[in-house]
């Protein structure tokens, strides 16, 4: 940790594993919004607490994991250590599920449809995955260590997808062949060969627990000729990228908000207003308007308007034509 220079970083990703046996790791770096990023992985308090004193003021931006992946609470510590660098959450898994679909979707060509894809684990990123490619009418099947677990996870997926979805998640039985298989474990080498069996041979198998495949595996994989890959989550960087950029958009300055002009009351942005108050599309130099707030969270018809309603609407639209016209 001594030898890390702060000053060469505008970023700083903080974050945790479920593995417990990992002591401090420093991560590959990495280009975010045009800046390199010192990626830092941590598993006690006492590490995470050294390095973000030693952080603080000097690297502008430190993302934190606010995932509980263990007993250590690393958003917790930064709220308690941090000073005067800017503290952003995050959170990694979801990055990881976004690197995930990505992967899928090019190997694919865009389309999971009817693809039968096996997934081995029933943790966070594992169950996120199965709804987002049954949402993308792949047929998933899952597969875990403790079986109680798999059928709740099952039942509890199927709960929540549309109601016309045509691709209900499933217990795999050892029937169907596949065109995918993800791994997303905490444990060392715990997929064995014979997933290889199943797969077709123009199919693609993901290591996304890192070290979740045996060798065995592994080399029965790429004889086979199937794709084999570990995870490499920059194929999501792009959702943190957009992440960290949307804290900086100036929507909640300058879209969302209460205000008056000449006097009448206006909200924009979404922000529901009480009966009579004009609806604008932003809230700082307005361009047009939306219409007049009902007070239950909808917009007047225009049969239903009053004639107050219409001398606000009139006065405010003057008003958006004249500052128009001098900005011209």
């Amino acid at each position: 940790m001594t030898n890390i220079d702060f000053k060469m970083y505008k970023l700083m990703l903080l974050s945790t594993t479920a593995k417990k046996d990992r002591e401090l790791v420093i991560l590959p770096s990495r280009n975010i919004n045009g800046f390199q990023s010192l990626n830092i992985l941590v598993t006690n308090v006492e590490d995470a607490t050294k390095l973000l004193r030693k952080a603080d003021g000097i690297v502008e931006n430190i993302l934190v994991d606010v995932e509980r992946k263990q007993e250590i609470d690393l958003w917790k510590v930064a709220r308690e250590t941090l000073r005067f660098s800017k503290l952003i959450p995050y959170k990694p898994n979801d990055i990881t599920l976004e690197a995930a679909d990505q992967l899928l979707l090019h190997h694919f060509t865009q389309s999971l449809c009817g693809r039968n894809v096996l997934i081995y684990g029933t943790g966070n990123i594992a169950t996120k995955l199965a709804i987002r490619l049954a949402e993308r009418n792949a047929n998933v099947f899952i597969i875990g260590r403790n079986k109680e677990k798999v059928e709740m996870i099952v039942k509890t997926i199927n709960s929540i997808l549309p109601t016309y979805s045509q691709h209900p998640v499933r217990l795999f039985n050892g029937t169907e062949k596949l065109d995918a298989f993800l791994s997303f474990v905490s444990a060392e080498r715990v997929v064995q060969e014979e997933i290889a069996e199943y797969l077709n041979s123009n199919g693609i198998a993901v290591d996304g627990g890192i070290s979740n495949f045996t060798e065995n595996l592994i080399s029965s994989l790429i004889k086979k000729g199937i794709r084999t890959l570990r995870l490499d989550v920059r194929l999501g960087l792009p959702f943190l990228e957009a992440s960290i950029a949307s804290r900086e958009q100036t929507f909640f300055s300058k879209v969302m908000g209460e205000g008056l002009i000449k006097g009448i009351p206006v909200v924009a942005g979404g922000i529901m207003g009480k009966s009579g108050v004009v609806i604008v599309d932003r809230i700082q130099t307005p361009s047009q308007v939306i219409g007049i707030a009902n007070g239950i969270g909808g917009v007047k018809h225009e049969s239903t308007l009053t004639d107050i309603d219409k001398r606000a609407i009139e006065a405010v639209q003057e008003y958006l034509l004249q500052s128009e016209q001098e900005n011209f």
